[in-house]
Order: structure tokens, then C-alpha cells, then sequence
């Protein structure tokens, strides 16, 4: 077990791999990339820089200066996240992590999926967190709408609730990867991309663009990749109205022990607010877990 899982490969989650490695205490980074930083193509309003540097560059720079100071990192999509003994894990299609301590740092949260009244039913049919509704919808007929490995985790975990589970693509060529690809294959799955959904009040079925009709009494959304709020929801973390993640002043959660920091908070989009709440919660992870 870790002393500290960070999942996140941006400046918030990379700054607090940093200070939780000078502290010595093992530090696990789980990502694909460095998010919306390495999309950036010039840099130069970040303390210290001699001239403009890309994002990835940056991003380059932060990862290897935390390898050297001894934080693990690994290359994944996070597909879930939950309580562990003495901590919480944090999974990919490869791997399981725990650690005593997690942070999340994936982040703004993402845009909704491109289907027509998906809105809505939020609350009314239409879930994006499996561990939180799938006991709600026991023995029902049910659909996870996505094309990537968090989609066949989330059915995975609707499949404790009911068999009748189908994988919704959305048009999208499927991206399974590793043992989930292979337990995808349990589950029927269609890639006749959803027009709209429908239902009287509740969600009733989802019309496919052939002009076909599939009836769903709920279907979770995990499209593209988990994000933020995605993650907060399976571990209990509260959000704002807006949809971030709530912390207090030191990055801390209404979950012990679950930190949050960067983009995912609402926070002014700005690699040096990132980091410096990075470098603030990593300090409320240390006292943490040497604590427990």
C-alpha cells in the first residue's frame, strides 16, 4: 500500500507527487497524459521560466523531477475508485493501486456526451456513477453509454444489480484494452449512434438514428475517460452546485483522507493555481497518512 494515490498527471497532481516524495512517503501518479497542459503551445506567465515552453514540455520537466525524487507513476485511464482497508484504490485495466490517502487532480470536469435529452433525465434514469444507482435499478434493463474501458468497468459494476446490460458506443469504434477487453465480451454491445432519449417523466428508451427503439429503464454514462466528478461520486465526495469538487481551505474533501486540487475545483484555470494547490493538499496528505 502507498502512502498516497494521485490520480492525475497534471501540475496539481505532479507538485503534489513532488512534496509528498520530499517527504518521503511513497507516492503513486495514475494517468494518461498531462491533460489540457500539454495542449498548450506557449507558456510564459508561470514563475521561473527563462522563455516559453510548451505545455508538454512543462509537463515533461515536473514528471521527471518527481521520478527523481521517488514518486511511481503509473500509464493508465483510472476506470474506478473506492475504499480499501486502511485507505482507498484507485483502478486501471491493468492494475490495482492503494494507498492511505488519494487525490484527485483529473481536471475540469468534461462535457456531456452528444445525445439529445440527456438532461433531462439526470435523476430520473439517467446515472453516471454504477457503484452509487446500480442497486437501484435491480433486475431492470439498463445501458452504459461509452466506447473506453471506464464504460466496461461501470458495466462491470451494473452487472452486481441486473444481467440485462448493454454497452452503448455511440457511433464510436469500442477502445477496450487489457483484461477488460476480454470481459467486455460478456456484454452486448451497439455502436448505432443514440438520436435522443425518451420517457414520460422518467427515462423510458433511448431511438436510435436507424429509427430503431431500445426500451432502458436506466443507463449510466461513462463516456470517454472518468473525470472528476466521476470519480468524487463513487468515493462520496460532495460537489458544488457547478459540478466541481467541494474542498476547504487546505484541498480537503468531506471524505477523510480524499483531497482534491487544480481545475477540478472551480478554480481559475491557471497552471500556477494548480500547482499551488497541489503543494497545499500534498501537505494535508502527509499529516494524513502518517497519522494512520
Amino acid at each position: 500500500m502507498h502512502h498516497a494515490i494521485i490520480i492525475g498527471k497534471g501540475p496539481a497532481g505532479i507538485q503534489a507527487a513532488i512534496y509528498v516524495a520530499r517527504a518521503r512517503l511513497s507516492a503513486a501518479v495514475v494517468g494518461l497524459d498531462g491533460g489540457s497542459l500539454r495542449e498548450a503551445a506557449r507558456i510564459d506567465n508561470y514563475y521561473g521560466l527563462a522563455g516559453p515552453v510548451s505545455g508538454a514540455e512543462l509537463q515533461r520537466a515536473g514528471e521527471a523531477q518527481a521520478r527523481a525524487l521517488g514518486a511511481a507513476f503509473v500509464d493508465g485511464q483510472v476506470v474506478g475508485a473506492g475504499f480499501a482497508d486502511g485507505g482507498f484504490y484507485a483502478l486501471t485495466p491493468g492494475e490495482r493501486l492503494e494507498a492511505r490517502t488519494l487525490l484527485i487532480a483529473t481536471g475540469a470536469k468534461r462535457a456531456k456526451p452528444p445525445v439529445n435529452g440527456i438532461g433531462a433525465y439526470e435523476g430520473k434514469g439517467v446515472s453516471y456513477c454504477a457503484v452509487c444507482d446500480g442497486f437501484f435499478f435491480r433486475g431492470k434493463k439498463t445501458g452504459v453509454l461509452g466506447y473506453t474501458d471506464y464504460a466496461v468497468q461501470e458495466a462491470i459494476e451494473l452487472s452486481a444489480a441486473t444481467a440485462d446490460v448493454t454497452i452503448y458506443t455511440n457511433g464510436a469504434e469500442p477502445e477496450f484494452s487489457g483484461s477488460l477487453k476480454k470481459e467486455a465480451g460478456a456484454f452486448a454491445c451497439v455502436r448505432e449512434p443514440i438520436a435522443e432519449l425518451f420517457g414520460d417523466g422518467r427515462l423510458e428508451g433511448a431511438r436510435l438514428r436507424d429509427g430503431s427503439e431500445v426500451r432502458l429503464d436506466g443507463l449510466f454514462v461513462a463516456y470517454g475517460v472518468a473525470g472528476s466528478a466521476d470519480i468524487a461520486k463513487k468515493l462520496g465526495v460532495a460537489l458544488t452546485p457547478e459540478g466541481d469538487i467541494a474542498t476547504d481551505r487546505g484541498q480537503a474533501t468531506n471524505v477523510p483522507g480524499v483531497f482534491a486540487a487544480g481545475d477540478c475545483t472551480g478554480v481559475f484555470r491557471q497552471i500556477a493555481v494548480a500547482a499551488g494547490q497541489g503543494a497545499v493538499a500534498a501537505k494535508g496528505m502527509i499529516a494524513y497518512a502518517r497519522e494512520k
